[in-house]
């Protein structure tokens, strides 16, 4: 019974299930337009050569750098427009603002690394350019594509102002909002809830990331590929 009432405590005051769903709903969907937006955008970047090439990708990352005091009054004007205040939809309009060109420079640093011979070589043996981005980069850029992914979902976990900004009732506010909101009342802190909603929210990102650069290190390959080689 002591058991169900602490792992409950948290919920109870924080609205917890709300708060994760609306948190996996809108980081779900925020990645998606990232990953669609994303990656066409990296891997022509990556194969456009010349200043024209290096200027476009500094423009796209310096875009990522203007700070986000500066763009919640006019992103609240065209939420405003769109009748979608208080609504999650208002996040995912608005969060591939910044996600979309972080995750477009990230990647495309990733996709200058692949060889222009890998593409040709499939399009000399039949692939079209659809095909050969499809069938042969992709596949090498699956690594790239769980960074950018991961970035992507903590750039949307950790955002705090649009949040507050955009969403005002407290069942349809994210983690980083929610939390803080219901566990501060005025005076009063809920200490024990508070410090288990951050490690909560701290243990995704660390660990993923973690385990995402130990598969795609050089020694976990070459350990992979010896141990491959030993079997029969």
């Amino acid at each position: 019974m002591k058991r169900t009432v602490r792992a409950g405590f948290l919920e109870v005051h924080t609205n917890g299930g709300g708060h994760a769903e609306s948190q996996a709903i809108y980081g779900a969907l925020v990645v998606a337009i990232t990953l669609v937006l994303g990656v066409p955008a990296a891997y022509s970047l990556a194969r456009l050569t010349g200043r024209w090439g290096e200027r476009l990708s500094i423009g796209i990352f310096l875009t990522y750098l203007i700070p986000s005091t500066l763009l919640f009054i006019p992103f609240s004007r065209l939420v405003a427009l769109l009748g979608l205040q208080n609504q999650l939809w208002a996040l995912v309009l608005i969060y591939p603002a910044f996600t979309v060109p972080f995750c477009t420079w990230l990647l495309m640093g990733f996709l200058k690394t692949l060889p222009k011979e890998i593409e040709e070589s499939a399009m000399v043996d039949g692939c079209s350019r659809v095909g050969a981005i499809t069938r042969v980069v992709l596949p090498l850029a699956v690594p790239g594509l769980l960074t950018v992914v991961i970035f992507a979902l903590t750039l949307t976990i950790q955002e705090f102002v649009y949040s507050l900004t955009f969403i005002s009732s407290v069942g349809r506010m994210t983690v980083s909002v929610g939390v803080p909101v219901a566990l501060v009342r005025g005076d009063v802190y809920y200490w024990g809830s508070l410090m288990a909603a951050c490690l909560i929210t701290s243990v995704p990102g660390p660990s993923s990331t973690t385990s995402s650069s130990t598969a795609s290190s050089p020694a976990s390959r070459s350990a992979r590929s010896s141990r491959a080689g030993a079997e029969p």
